[in-house]
């Protein structure tokens, strides 16, 4: 479950079903159909089923490469991502 602060999203269904989960109520939707998820109302998609499901999803207003861009980050190929390994105690 998650909230959109400031973007509304549309999903068309292409194939498939999921459930939606839109601010509490579930809704089953299948090939055909869309759903409308404002924001500041807390949705989710679920599929439920062994089946796979597909969707086009539209973000409005249109930000999605502006979130890639500032979550991207640079890093040098010697530099190392993760956690650091933990120093040795001095305590014995």
């Amino acid at each position: 479950m998650h909230v959109h602060a400031n973007d509304d999203d549309t999903v068309y269904f292409i194939e498939g079903e999921l459930t939606a989960v839109i601010d509490g109520l579930p809704r089953h939707l299948s090939a055909g159909e869309s759903a409308f998820l404002s924001s500041g109302i807390p949705h989710q998609l679920m599929n439920t089923s062994s089946n796979s499901s597909r969707y086009i999803l539209i973000g409005t207003p249109a930000r999605f490469d502006q979130f890639i861009r500032e979550a991207a980050m640079n890093v040098s190929p010697k530099k190392v991502l993760g956690h650091r390994p933990p120093r040795k105690s001095s305590v014995s």
